[in-house]
């Protein structure tokens, strides 16, 4: 250490005195171990507060009530990123305590908060997992119903896509004998009515992969959408 260094070191007729150095090296020490406890502190806090925010924000999403397929998607999306954090919590919340125990041996102040935060941070995140539980048993008994839904939904736009592009056959804004205008007020009426129907297709199919079903294709509904873009282009520039 800096103490270590001897105040006058005589070398042949010299004497090199060394208190101002040392002065200045202690001080300098003193400078940096400051600064880097007030980073760890920082580091430390903000590592704390995000576990800690996050294991309260997810129980309140976990307690969402699970009426409507997206929201079936979005508590098993949750519970799957849980899943995946709890393999590795141990090296998250191990580094954190790790980081409060070198500010305790160095006497940096630590707010009551903070200490508190940090006794229980193990407990936030076990009730977690006892909220993540819960909520894989309560979805475990809804998905038969909401997966018996989405087959008879599947089958219902599926009947509905026939009728639909036939009627955009003789209907649509491709008919012969029609005016600009007449044509895109057409066009906005089929796209409002293929968008409606667009985005069931959307949320089945994302209903699909959510179950592992096999994925449904609507030809009749690609057929027309490629068609409107083009018409979309057409009269845009018109």
């Amino acid at each position: 250490s800096v103490d270590h260094i001897a105040s006058t070191t005589n070398i042949g007729a010299l004497a090199l005195r060394t208190l101002t150095i040392k002065t200045q090296l202690k001080r300098e020490v003193r400078k940096w171990m400051k600064r880097y406890i007030d980073n760890l502190h920082r580091l430390a806090r903000e590592k704390l507060m995000a576990l800690t925010d996050y294991c309260k924000t997810t129980s309140q999403q976990l307690g969402r009530e699970v009426d409507t397929l997206n929201s079936l998607s979005y508590i098993m999306e949750l519970l799957r990123e849980i899943r995946d954090r709890q393999s590795g919590i141990n090296t998250e919340i191990e580094p954190i305590l790790d980081m409060y125990s070198m500010l305790e041996r160095y006497s940096a102040t630590i707010s009551q908060e903070e200490q508190d935060t940090r006794s229980i941070l193990w407990v936030n995140w076990a009730k977690l997992i006892g909220k993540a539980e819960e909520a894989t048993d309560s979805i475990a008994t809804l998905q038969v119903g909401f997966r018996a839904q989405l087959l008879r939904d599947i089958k219902t736009v599926k009947v509905d896509t026939a009728p639909f592009r036939a009627d955009f056959e003789v209907n649509g804004p491709t008919v012969e004998g029609l005016t600009p205008q007449e044509a895109m007020e057409r066009l906005k009426r089929y796209e409002d009515e293929f968008g409606m129907r667009d985005r069931k297709r959307e949320l089945y199919q994302s209903g699909e992969r959510l179950f592992a079903i096999p994925i449904t294709d609507y030809p009749p509904l690609e057929l027309t959408r490629k068609e409107l873009a083009l018409l979309q282009r057409l009269y845009g520039l018109y």
